[in-house]
């Protein structure tokens, strides 16, 4: 089984599979999927669920997340050291809209189809993870 470091979700509203949601850290002003690290103690479905409130203001009756089998692997970089680092994959399917974040260093940036997310994404390895996370969204489990 696979060490996971942290989660990444890919929001989703019911009945759009088309439109994405994706957030900006006011902090940084990075734009991504919501996503963060798994802290000790937490499951990843635990961990989704939190971070998806926090980042999108989602309650958990609000939305279905679904772990798919892909991972994102990368390398987080310190001021000290880089290391690999891995998330598990999740799609977010939302049963309602997007409210306001929980967490106020986070603001949602926009909905956007799959083409303009690719468009964006100008490195080839998150391209391809999620070019091969949506084709999940149709399937059955």
């Amino acid at each position: 089984m696979d060490k996971f470091d942290g989660v990444v979700a890919i929001v989703f509203r019911r009945g759009r599979p088309d439109k994405f949601a994706l957030v900006q850290n006011k902090k940084t002003g990075s734009v991504s999927f919501p996503s963060g690290a798994i802290t000790e103690g937490n499951s990843m479905d635990d961990t989704v669920a939190s971070l998806v409130r926090a980042q999108t203001g989602l309650k958990a009756d609000e939305f279905e997340a679904k772990q798919i089998p892909v991972g994102y692997e990368y390398i987080l970089c310190t001021n000290t050291k880089a290391e690999r680092a891995k998330q598990a994959v999740y799609l977010v399917e939302t049963l309602t809209t997007i409210s306001v974040p929980e967490d106020s260093s986070f603001k949602i940036k926009e909905w956007v189809t799959a083409d303009e997310i690719i468009q964006m994404l100008k490195v080839r390895e998150p391209r391809q993870f999620f070019e091969k996370a949506i084709k999940f969204i149709d399937s059955k489990p």
